[in-house]
């Protein structure tokens, strides 16, 4: 079969499925709370260079290209949360024990 290892191509996916219907988000998130480097390694850049996060949350954004002209390749829109925000117990995720202030909005990028 086919393979597409990309990690955006896999989320497009995932955002079709919605939260529970992701297994591979789940266990990405896992991962990414364990530290895990060879999956922290298919990010851009280290998030967490200290440590592993100790929290994770994610959101759901509709991306379109920029206007032409513009010095941005693309605009985004928050559209609300993708998962709940999560921690790591034993091995899997949990949402009971998450601090209220893990479930505000994302700030936007700045430039």
């Amino acid at each position: 079969g086919l393979h597409m290892p990309r990690i955006d191509w896999q989320m497009w996916f995932a955002s079709l499925r919605g939260c529970g219907g992701s297994a591979w988000f789940h266990r990405f998130m896992v991962r990414l709370l364990e530290g895990e480097s060879a999956v922290v390694g298919l990010l851009a850049n280290d998030p967490f260079p200290a440590e592993p996060p100790r929290y994770l949350r994610s959101w759901f954004y509709r991306y379109r290209y920029a206007p032409a002209g513009s010095d941005d390749w693309w605009e985004r829109e928050l559209l609300g949360r993708f998962c709940p925000p999560v921690r790591l117990e034993h091995g899997r995720l949990v949402t009971r024990g998450v601090p209220r202030s893990e479930s505000r909005e994302p700030r936007p990028f700045e430039k």
